[in-house]
C-alpha cells in the first residue's frame, strides 16, 4: 500500500507539535467518559503492573507488525520525527526527569505518548487500520489526559485516565 502523501503527515506533525499534551491531568472529563480516573502520578501502578505492561506489549506489537516491509527506512524517519517532536513538547509540561526511567510516571507519560504518536502516524503513512484501543488512547492524550492504565480484562474492563 502506498505512503499518505506528505500534505496528510504535514498536517498530522503539526497536530503532534499542538497538542495540549497533559494539559487536562487530574481533571474531569466534559463528559461521562465511562474511564477510571486517578488524581495523581503516586496512583499509577507502574509499568510491571500487568495491565500497563500489556499496553505496552500491544503497541510493541503493532510497532513491529507495522515496520516490516518495503518502506521501512521511511517508517523509521517519521517514527524518530514523531518521537522527538512529542518528547520535547510533551517533557515541558510534566515533572519529566532524563535522568530516570519508566518507573518515574511522568517519564512513562511522555514515552507512552511518543509511542502513541509514533504509531498513530505510522497507520496514517502506510493507510493502516488503526486498532481501537491505539485510537482510544490518541483521543485521551489530544484532550491533554494520560491513558495510563487498563482497569480489568481487555477488552471488557475501564481505560484508566489521568
Amino acid at each position: 500500500m502506498p505512503p499518505a502523501n506528505s500534505e496528510i503527515m504535514a498536517d498530522f506533525l503539526n497536530r503532534v507539535e499542538s497538542l495540549p499534551w497533559f494539559h487536562n491531568l487530574g481533571q474531569d472529563p466534559p463528559w461521562d467518559s465511562h474511564c477510571r480516573q486517578i488524581q495523581d502520578w503516586s496512583e499509577w501502578p507502574g509499568p510491571e503492573d500487568p495491565s500497563v505492561s500489556e499496553i505496552a506489549y500491544r503497541q510493541q506489537s503493532l510497532y513491529d507488525e507495522l515496520m516490516t516491509g518495503e518502506h521501512s527506512e521511511q517508517l523509521k524517519e517519521l517514527w524518530d520525527r514523531i518521537h522527538a517532536i512529542v518528547i520535547r513538547v510533551a517533557s515541558s509540561r510534566v515533572p519529566y526527569d532524563a535522568d530516570r526511567d519508566s518507573w518515574h510516571p511522568p517519564n512513562a507519560a511522555v514515552w507512552q505518548a511518543a509511542w502513541t504518536a509514533g504509531l498513530m502516524g505510522l497507520c496514517l503513512y502506510l493507510g493502516h487500520p488503526t486498532p481501537p484501543e491505539l485510537r482510544t488512547q490518541w483521543e485521551w492524550f489530544a484532550l491533554g489526559h494520560w491513558p495510563c492504565d487498563w482497569d480489568g480484562d481487555f477488552p471488557s474492563g475501564k481505560l484508566v485516565i489521568y
